[in-house]
């Protein structure tokens, strides 16, 4: 199972940046990829279920292959198997336009799942 760091790896410096700047992360070098994944990696403030809703379908999928988890499934929903270990349950997290949702399938131990479709 990927940890938040294996998953933020995954992201570009860009993606970074907007992660920082959303959740006003102080980071010692924006200029350094390392540097800002390391500002999110350490912060409590900014989990996957708050990170991921922000990025595309096609993102996610692409983020599913490259971590070796199932990007599977049919259009209207795709199984995610959970890139991140937290301590507690979110609820479900819609993606802004509404037309996906991230949650978790059976408590602390579940599955992620990433669902297609309001």
């Amino acid at each position: 199972m990927p940890s938040k760091r294996d998953v933020l790896a995954q992201l570009s410096r860009e993606e970074l940046i907007s992660v920082v700047e959303r959740f006003e992360l102080e980071v010692a070098d924006r200029r350094k990829k390392d540097d800002l994944l390391e500002a999110i990696a350490s912060s409590r403030k900014a989990t996957l279920a708050d990170v991921l809703p922000d990025l595309s379908r096609e993102r996610l999928k692409e983020l599913c292959v490259a971590l070796g988890l199932d990007d599977g499934g049919r259009e209207k929903r795709t199984p995610l198997k959970s890139p991140v270990r937290e301590n507690r349950t979110p609820g479900s997290v819609r993606g802004p336009s509404g037309n996906w949702r991230l949650y978790r399938d059976g408590g602390l131990d579940g599955v992620w799942r990433l669902a297609f479709g309001r």
